[in-house]
């Protein structure tokens, strides 16, 4: 057996390398010393950066998950405590981009439950932000999408999974700001998992990290006031979002398409989106998905409460909430209270005028 790292000649398969973790080497007899490090093969492709980027944020790599333009996610084992993680790592070096991931980091952090992917650690290894989080084995919704077509129960199941989580963040005062079908996965268990909070956005925080010129989030799943400006995302844009992902998986599509970002923007700023009748689907969810992707985020639901509450509804067969008509009773009591104190004033007026 060989390091991967060192390519040091090992005398077991289950010790740590003396060279890479001289902390721990002293321990080579101690079997909770000795039992975490080369578990499972690692990646061949992995480079010597990436794996020393792991070693600085205590983790042993197992393979790469994914990589974009930000970032690079992997699978990986934090040494310290064992367990199975996910570890995401940052490419920009810009102080600005790594302040701000570190913050969103630490908002993310903050929560703990049960549909929301737990955030173990934030930090720096070789001056590069990283999140380690929990390791969720299963699909995401992007996956699931494509895969079968899901049954109304499942539909419900997923949408009451990510409204609970929406639901717990914002009373968190966190925004997600991000909310796609990428970023909820379901686990082999069939449980719902909220992921990647790499944009969340805590309401309480001091200081302005994002510029009002800079597109935050996905085009295909955003709110029309965050795609203006991403300083406007407040928990409604998450309710937008929960919309946008569960359009998709009613009718497998996005709720508008474009030939680019600047086409797709438009045409969600200025297009109502279309719903179909979809056969299975009942027109009660239908309605919910309607009322969370209005433009306006006043006629949306204000928040995951709200969702979660006119969801249960859905769910019991009764006709979701709508805040518009809400607003419009409230509207118009207003307006019948002002009328009443005109024409209150207009008698009083006559009356003088009488005397």
């Amino acid at each position: 057996m060989e390091c991967p790292r060192c390519q040091l000649a090992l005398p077991a398969a289950d010790r740590l390398c003396p060279r890479c973790f001289p902390d721990t080497a002293a321990e080579a007899d101690d079997d909770a010393a000795t039992t975490v490090c080369y578990r499972e093969p690692v990646d061949e492709s992995l480079s010597a950066e990436e794996l020393e980027l792991a070693n600085g944020a205590g983790c042993r790599l197992l393979r790469r998950l994914g990589r974009g333009g930000m970032g690079s996610v992997y699978q990986a084992v934090q040494i310290s405590m064992d367990r199975p993680v996910a570890l995401k790592v940052l490419h920009a070096r810009e102080s600005k981009l790594k302040q701000r991931f570190l913050e969103e980091g630490r908002a993310a952090a903050r929560l703990n439950h049960e549909n929301i992917v737990q955030v173990y650690d934030v930090g720096l290894s070789a001056a590069r932000p990283y999140l380690l989080m929990e390791y969720v084995e299963g699909q995401s919704l992007t996956e699931l999408f494509a895969s079968k077509t899901l049954e109304l129960a499942q539909l419900l199941q997923i949408a009451r999974g990510l409204a609970c989580a929406l639901a717990y963040a914002h009373a968190k005062k966190v925004v997600h700001r991000d909310l796609k079908p990428s970023n909820v996965l379901v686990s082999k268990q069939g449980a719902v998992k909220l992921v990647d909070l790499g944009l969340a956005k805590r309401q309480d925080a001091g200081g302005v990290l994002t510029g009002s010129g800079t597109m935050l989030g996905t085009p295909s799943y955003m709110a029309p006031e965050q795609a203006r400006d991403p300083r406007n995302a407040g928990p409604a844009a998450d309710v937008y979002g929960f919309g946008a992902t569960m359009y998709s998986a009613v009718y497998g599509k996005p709720p508008f398409e474009g030939r680019n970002a600047v086409e797709l923007v438009q045409r969600a700023l200025r297009e109502p989106p279309r719903f179909p009748r979809w056969p299975g689907v009942p027109e009660n969810l239908i309605r919910l998905l309607q009322v969370c992707l209005r433009k306006r985020p006043s006629e949306r639901y204000p928040d995951g409460a709200a969702l979660l509450a006119s969801l249960e509804r859905v769910a019991g067969g009764l006709v979701p909430s709508d805040p518009s008509r809400r607003m419009s009773v409230a509207a118009n009591l207003e307006l019948w209270w002002v009328a009443g104190l005109l024409s209150l004033a207009l008698l009083v007026a006559l009356a003088v005028v009488a005397c």
